[in-house]
C-alpha cells in the first residue's frame, strides 16, 4: 500500500474547481457544478494517490497498454481495467472496488 504523504496546493485546487465549473454541469439543467475546497481536496488527492499508484510499478517492467476486462469473482461479472508486463505476464488491476499490484511488478522484472 502507498503512504506517501499527498501534497495539495491552493493553486491544485483552484485548478479543480475551474475544470468543474467549466465541464461539468448539473444534470437536468445548465448550471455549472461549483465545487467548495474541501471536495477540490479530495479530488485532488484522489487523482494525485492514483498517479502515485500507477507509477509504482517497477521500470523494468515492459506494461502493456489499459485494457477493459469483465471477470466474474463471484456471481456479478465486474468491469476491470487491467495492464501486464508483456516479459513476466504479472498484472495491475484497479476496479471500482479497490486497486491490486502483483508483488512482484513492485521488484525488479526476472524475465
Amino acid at each position: 500500500m502507498i503512504s506517501k504523504k499527498i501534497e495539495v496546493t491552493k493553486r491544485d485546487i483552484q485548478r479543480i474547481k475551474k475544470e468543474f465549473r467549466e465541464k461539468h454541469k448539473i444534470e437536468g439543467t445548465n448550471k455549472p457544478v461549483v465545487l467548495d475546497d474541501f471536495s477540490a481536496k479530495i479530488i485532488v488527492e484522489s487523482r494525485k494517490r492514483f498517479r502515485l499508484w500507477k507509477s509504482s510499478i517497477h521500470k523494468s517492467h515492459k506494461m502493456t497498454k489499459w485494457y477493459t476486462d469483465i471477470r466474474c469473482p463471484a456471481i456479478t461479472p465486474r468491469f476491470y481495467n487491467c495492464r501486464h508486463c508483456t516479459k513476466c505476464g504479472f498484472e495491475q488491476i484497479y476496479h471500482s472496488a479497490g486497486r491490486f499490484i502483483e508483488p512482484p511488478l513492485l521488484r525488479e522484472c526476472k524475465s
